[in-house]
C-alpha cells in the first residue's frame, strides 16, 4: 500500500502505539495474549509483526475520527494500490515444456525493474519462476473492502456523504449506491487513466445529467479519450441543456483530434463557481461561456481559439480578472497581435491582470511581448513558459529582441534576490526545427494545482523549413533570453540534447562549431555538463578540438545520457572513425586532455546514464575508469555488431583499440592511463582522486 495507508493505520492506533484489533469487547476484560503477536498488513507483499501488552479496541474510536479517516479512501487510486487477478490453472503454459521458462525481453525488464514478491496461494508462482509477475494482471483494490471489517465501520461509512461524494464506480451497483448515500453532497467526477474507472460511457454520463446541479468537479483524462469511445462531446451535451451551479473545476483533455466548443445556444451561459478550466484539443471561441469572470486557471493545451479580432486576448484577459494560471500551450495567439498597426483598445484599464503566478504563451515575437507589456505579475517565483514561431525570413528587428529581451529581464527580477535556479537545458530537436531552453526546481512529486507548482523558466523558440537561413540568429535569442535567470548560478548544471542530425538543417553555418563556441560564451562557468542523445555525438569530437584553450575551466563533471556507443555519429559516412565509443576512447587518451580528465567524470558520482553498449566496451571503459564509476544499472547490453579489442603490452606507454564493424578495422592508439600525473596528497585528497590512479 501507499504512505497515505500507512498513515492512515498509525492513525488508527492508540497514542502509546498499541495496535487495532476488530473484537468490540470491555478492554479491560480483554484476554492478552504475547506469546502470538498479532500480524498487520501494511503493504500487498509486506507484513511486519508487533507485540504489545494492551490491545486498542475499534469501538473505542470516535465516530468522527472514523468518518474523517475513511474519507481519504476515494483518492487512494493513483498511489499504486493494486490487487493480484490470478491466472486461471487451465491456462497457464506446460510447466514441463522448456519454452515456458525461457522470458522474453520485455518479462525480464518488467522483472528487473519490479520489487514486489510473487503470491504465494498462487499456481503460476508454484510453477514458475516470478510466475505471478509474468502471467497474473493487476487490478485496482476496491477500498469499499474495508465495509467488511465490522459493523461499526460499514456503519460509519454509509452514514457519511462525504465518502461517497467521489463515486466509487467499480460497478454499477456501486454508482447507483453512492448516488443514494451522498445525499446532497456535492460530487466529483473522475476518470484518470484508469485510476478512477467507470462501468460504462452511459452509467458516466447518466449520473451526471442528474446530478449535474451539484457536480462539483468533472475530470476526463486524454488516456481514457483514446482507449475508450470517450470524448468531450457528451459533457458538453449535458452542460448545454442544464445549470451547473456548483460547478468549480472541469478538466476536459482529448487525446488529439480538435472538438468542437459552441456555447452560443446553452441553455446556461452562466457558471457562477467554475474557477479552473484546463481542456486539450479542442475548438473553441475566445467568448466562450466556460471562459467565466471567476476563473483562477486557465489552461488550453493544443487548442484552437478563434480569436473574433487581433484584440480578443486583450478583451479575454480583462474579463477574467481574478486569473493566476494563463497558460495557452501550443495554442497560438492571433497573428494579427503582432502587426506593427496593432492599438490597445483604449476602453479597457490597464495592466489587464496583477495576479498572474504561471504565464504561457505561443505565438510570434511581437504578439507574445505584446500582452506582456499590458499585464502587470505580482512578485515572487513563477511557471513561465513562451513559445515563439518565427515567421520566416527574420526573428524580428533589433528593436523587437531588445524590447523582448526587456520584458524577460523584469520577469527575472520579480524572483527573490535569493532564488537561482541549479542549472541550464538546452534541447535541439533538428527534425522540428525547434530550439528550447528551459530552468526548473525538481517537482517532489507531481502537483495538480500549477500556482503551487515548483517555479520554472521555459523558452521555446521554432521557425520553419523554408527559413533555416535563420538558425544562427534563433540560437543567438534563446541563450540571450534566457541569461538574465541563469546569471548568478554559482555553479551552473547544463544538460544538452540533441533529436536528428545537423544535416537537416540548411544552413553552413549552423554546425557544432557554431552551436557549442556560442553556448559556451554565455555559459562559462559550468560545472557540470550532461549529454543527452545525439549531443555526445557532435559534442565530444568538437571538444577534442579545444584542447589548447579549456573551454569551461571549472568543468567537473561529464555524463553521457540515453546513447548507444556502437552508433556512427556521421550518417554520411558509416566508418569505424565515427563510432561513438571510438571517439570516446579517443577522447579519454588525449594527453592535452590529461589535465582535465581529472576533473571531467572523474571527479563526478555518475559517468554515463542509461547507455547502451555491448559487454566488451564495458569492460574496457571499467578499466579505463574504475569499476565504481560504471555503474551496472546504467547501461543496456546490445548485441555486437562492433567488436573491439584493446591491446596492452607491460612497460609500453601505449596502448591500442583495434575495431572491427562489417568489412572495415580501425586501429587507435593512446597512451596508458595508468600513468598518474605528479600529484600532492593534499590535493589527492581534496579532489578524492587516489582511488582512481592505478598502478601500471
Amino acid at each position: 500500500m501507499s504512505h497515505e495507508l500507512t498513515r492512515w493505520f498509525n492513525v488508527l492506533s492508540h497514542p502509546d502505539g498499541l495496535p487495532i484489533t476488530s473484537k468490540a469487547t470491555d478492554p479491560e476484560k480483554a484476554p492478552v495474549n504475547t506469546k502470538r503477536p498479532p500480524s498487520f498488513q501494511t503493504s500487498l507483499t509486506h507484513y511486519f509483526s508487533t507485540t504489545h501488552t494492551r490491545p486498542c479496541h475499534i469501538n473505542r474510536l470516535p465516530h468522527e475520527l472514523l468518518e474523517e479517516i475513511f474519507s481519504y479512501m476515494p483518492y487512494s487510486f493513483g498511489q499504486g494500490l493494486f490487487t493480484a487477478k490470478h491466472i486461471q490453472p487451465m491456462q497457464l503454459p506446460d510447466p514441463d515444456d522448456e519454452r515456458s521458462h525461457i522470458l522474453s525481453a520485455e518479462e525480464e525488464e518488467e522483472m528487473r525493474t519490479s520489487n514486489g514478491s510473487g503470491q504465494g496461494d498462487c499456481l503460476a508462482e508454484l510453477f514458475f519462476l516470478n510466475g505471478c509477475l509474468r502471467f497474473c494482471s493487476n487490478r485496482y483494490w476496491n477500498f469499499l473492502s474495508i465495509m467488511r471489517v465490522c459493523k461499526r465501520w460499514n456503519a460509519t461509512i454509509r452514514m457519511s456523504p462525504r465518502i461517497w461524494s467521489s463515486i466509487p464506480s467499480f460497478t454499477e451497483g456501486d454508482v447507483r449506491r453512492a448516488v443514494e448515500l451522498s445525499q446532497s453532497t456535492s460530487l466529483y467526477l473522475f476518470r484518470i487513466e484508469s485510476h478512477k474507472d467507470w462501468p460504462s460511457k452511459e452509467c458516466f454520463t447518466s449520473v451526471l445529467s442528474s446530478e449535474v446541479a451539484r457536480v462539483r468537479e468533472i475530470w476526463l483524462d486524454r488516456e481514457i479519450m483514446r482507449l475508450a469511445d470517450w470524448g468531450p462531446g457528451s459533457i458538453f451535451d449535458v452542460l448545454s441543456s442544464h445549470e451547473a451551479p456548483q460547478l468549480r473545476r472541469l478538466r476536459l483533455l482529448a487525446h488529439r483530434d480538435n472538438h468542437e466548443l459552441n456555447t452560443d445556444s446553452w441553455t446556461s451561459t452562466v457558471f457562477p463557481s467554475l474557477t479552473l478550466v484546463d481542456m486539450r484539443a479542442i475548438t473553441m471561441s475566445s467568448s466562450c461561456a466556460l471562459l467565466s469572470p471567476t476563473l483562477t486557471e486557465l489552461v488550453l493545451t493544443d487548442c484552437h481559439i478563434n480569436w473574433t479580432s487581433a484584440a480578443a486576448p486583450v478583451y479575454l484577459l480583462a474579463r477574467l480578472p481574478l486569473l493566476e494560471v494563463f497558460d495557452l500551450f501550443h495554442t497560438p495567439l492571433p497573428f494579427d497581435l503582432g502587426h506593427r498597426s496593432f492599438t490597445a483598445p483604449s476602453e479597457i484599464v490597464y495592466p489587464l491582470t496583477t495576479r498572474l503566478r504561471v504565464i504561457g504563451l505561443d505565438g510570434s515575437l511581437r504578439s507574445i511581448h505584446r500582452v506582456l507589456d499590458l499585464i502587470q505579475c505580482p512578485p515572487g517565483e513563477k511557471r513561465i513558459s513562451l513559445s515563439y514561431r518565427h515567421s520566416p525570413g527574420d526573428v524580428g528587428t533589433a528593436h523587437d529582441i531588445a524590447w523582448a529581451c526587456e520584458h524577460i529581464r523584469s520577469l527575472a527580477l520579480l524572483f527573490p534576490t535569493n532564488f537561482t535556479f541549479p542549472g541550464l537545458e538546452i534541447g535541439f530537436d533538428l527534425e522540428k526545427r525547434i530550439i528550447r531552453t528551459w530552468s526548473r526546481i525538481p517537482d517532489e512529486g507531481y502537483r495538480w494545482n500549477k500556482v503551487t507548482s515548483n517555479p520554472c523558466i521555459t523558452v521555446e523558440h521554432q521557425w520553419p523549413d523554408t527559413s533555416d537561413s535563420i538558425a544562427v540568429d534563433v540560437l543567438s535569442l534563446a541563450t540571450r533570453m534566457h541569461e538574465p535567470f541563469i546569471v548568478n548560478i554559482p555553479n551552473m548544471i547544463m544538460d544538452i540534447e540533441v533529436e536528428g542530425w545537423l544535416v537537416n538543417i540548411n544552413n553552413a553555418n549552423f554546425t557544432p562549431e557554431t552551436i557549442y563556441a556560442h553556448i559556451a560564451s554565455y555559459l562559462p562557468k559550468t560545472t557540470e555538463l550532461r549529454l543527452r542523445g545525439a549531443a555526445a555525438h557532435s559534442f565530444l569530437p568538437w571538444l577534442m578540438t579545444k584542447t589548447k584553450t579549456p573551454i569551461f575551466p571549472p568543468l567537473r563533471c561529464l555524463e553521457l545520457s540515453a546513447v548507444n556507443l556502437q552508433e556512427c555519429i556521421d550518417v554520411r559516412e558509416p566508418h569505424p572513425t565515427h563510432i561513438l565509443f571510438a571517439v570516446l576512447w579517443a577522447f579519454l587518451h588525449l594527453d592535452e586532455l590529461r589535465e582535465m580528465k581529472t576533473t571531467v567524470g572523474f571527479g563526478g558520482d555518475r559517468l554515463f546514464g542509461e547507455v547502451s553498449l555491448t559487454p566488451s566496451m564495458e569492460t574496457e571503459l571499467a578499466v579505463l575508469l574504475g569499476s565504481h564509476l560504471c555503474v551496472q544499472q546504467s547501461f543496456y547490453h546490445v548485441d555486437e555488431e562492433v567488436e573491439i579489442e584493446v591491446r596492452r603490452t607491460p612497460g609500453e606507454s601505449e596502448e591500442t583499440l583495434t575495431m572491427h564493424a562489417g568489412g572495415d578495422t580501425l586501429n587507435i592508439i593512446g597512451l596508458r592511463l595508468e600513468s598518474p600525473r605528479p600529484i600532492s596528497p593534499l590535493e589527492a585528497k581534496v579532489r578524492g582522486l587516489e582511488r582512481y590512479w592505478r598502478k601500471a
